[in-house]
């Protein structure tokens, strides 16, 4: 939060609500974000994208969750 300011992190444009929950849409992403992936080297992927610009944070925040969208995790 201090890095981007309040104003940006808690406003409606960068809010997506989900439900919570085993399986669900929500649990996925989590789950991907406490992961380590092959571009992220040792690093877990919410440690490696913590150092990206806002704008690249929310660029791959819409990028994994659509990409669990098409893969049937609408829940």
């Amino acid at each position: 939060m201090s890095k981007f300011g309040s104003n940006i992190i808690h406003n409606t444009d960068n809010v997506v609500n989900l439900p919570h929950g085993k399986n669900t849409l929500h649990q996925k992403i989590t789950n991907y974000y406490n992961s380590k992936q092959l571009f992220t080297g040792d690093k877990r992927v919410r440690e490696w994208i913590s150092s990206q610009s806002y704008q690249e944070q929310y660029d791959f925040g819409m990028k994994v969750m659509n990409k669990f969208i098409k893969q049937g995790y609408s829940k």
